[in-house]
């Protein structure tokens, strides 16, 4: 919602919202109304449903504000990084509404939760399948021509699951991280490191 009128997000970012330190956002397309209302510093508010709980809803208020473009290699594009600058975090549980300190909600100690990893690896399973069809191979010894598909089945700060399937039939695979992860760019490194360079 951007000045009190409802603003579906999902044509103008289509990775959906970002878990940044200090400020969720998105990366959108440049010169789209999410841009735009960011650029004007835009009051809105972002309606997070938990995909985990499916009972729980997030409820930020703030003001938009862009912050720079960036290029992503999967994505092939350049996008406008927007934030928004929070001035209210209600999180509402089974009908109840519970007011949460934006310290509490921007502590760096929760930004590897199970939503971020959720989205984590939603991203990489959508962008990268070739990568991960040759990470598969590097570590099986297999030829990439004969890993059919590979997915990310589970993750967290110290691993991370693999299935893939070949003509012989599906498989599965955990890999341990050489160390857990403390953050978000950490997590990206390990993933890049243990995985396939291209990552992202």
């Amino acid at each position: 919602m951007v000045d009190g009128v409802e603003f579906p997000v999902d044509d103008e970012s289509p990775a959906g919202p970002q878990d940044w330190p200090n400020a969720p956002g998105f990366l959108c397309k440049p010169g789209g109304d999410l841009a735009l209302a960011a650029q004007r510093q835009h009051d809105a508010v972002l309606i997070l449903t938990s995909a985990i709980t499916h009972n729980e809803t997030l409820r930020l208020s703030g003001r938009l504000r862009w912050t720079r473009s960036e290029s992503c290699d999967c994505c092939a594009e350049s996008l406008d990084r927007v934030v928004l600058e929070l001035t209210d975090v209600i999180l509402e549980r089974d009908s109840k509404q519970i007011p949460v300190r934006i310290s509490d909600f921007t502590n760096p100690a929760l930004q590897l939760n199970p939503g971020f990893f959720r989205r984590c690896q939603d991203h990489l399973n959508h962008y990268h399948g070739d990568d991960l069809r040759a990470a598969v191979a590097t570590h099986t010894h297999t030829l990439v021509e004969d890993i059919i598909g590979a997915q990310l089945v589970d993750l967290d700060a110290g691993r991370v699951g693999l299935q893939w399937v070949t003509p012989d039939g599906a498989m599965s695979a955990r890999l341990d991280f050489s160390r857990p992860a403390h953050d978000p760019d950490d997590l990206g490194h390990l993933l890049r490191q243990s995985l396939h360079p291209n990552l992202c």
